[in-house]
């Protein structure tokens, strides 16, 4: 299965994560490399994927779903 990086162009990835590289040039600015992730859906997957790229960590993931 592709992920979303396969399927979509920079431009479009932008569009789609407009803040993303600016929150990670943030955490790295702070020296973290642990995050706690909120929502578990699939796009949550997804970023997960990405801060690993991007070796930020996700410790955890946390949702308002009991599920």
């Amino acid at each position: 299965m592709n992920n979303i990086d396969d399927l979509l162009s920079k431009k479009e990835r932008n569009a789609i994560y407009p803040l993303y590289q600016d929150v990670v040039d943030y955490l790295k600015s702070i020296g973290a490399n642990e995050v706690v992730l909120f929502g578990a859906s699939e796009s949550g997957k997804e970023i997960y994927h990405k801060l690993k790229e991007d070796l930020i960590d996700v410790s955890y993931f946390c949702d308002n779903d009991e599920k």
